[in-house]
């Protein structure tokens, strides 16, 4: 799932983007996943896939709402923060 959400972008992502983080966190909850250090290694990789979004992407309120449904920090600079990727 990763591996497809990292080749999509705009709308497409969002039903790719929802079942990849159902699989890895199970269902949304607003308390979120913790520490990214506490994370797997697949939960990591994800929020980095998700943190890679384009900007474009993540202009739709729908992305935004399917990984703030998870408790990951949104807009994108902040996902990208908690991820520890530099800022764009």
């Amino acid at each position: 799932m990763t591996d497809g959400l990292a080749v999509t972008t705009g709308p497409a992502s969002f039903p790719v983007a929802t079942a990849a983080l159902r699989l890895a966190f199970g269902e949304p909850g607003p308390q979120g996943p913790g520490a990214f250090a506490e994370l797997t290694e697949a939960q990591r990789r994800l929020v980095r896939v998700l943190a890679e979004r384009d900007k474009a992407t993540w202009q739709w309120a729908n992305f935004c709402g399917i990984v703030r449904s998870w408790g990951l920090p949104t807009p994108r600079d902040a996902l990208r923060a908690y991820a520890g990727l530099p800022e764009e």
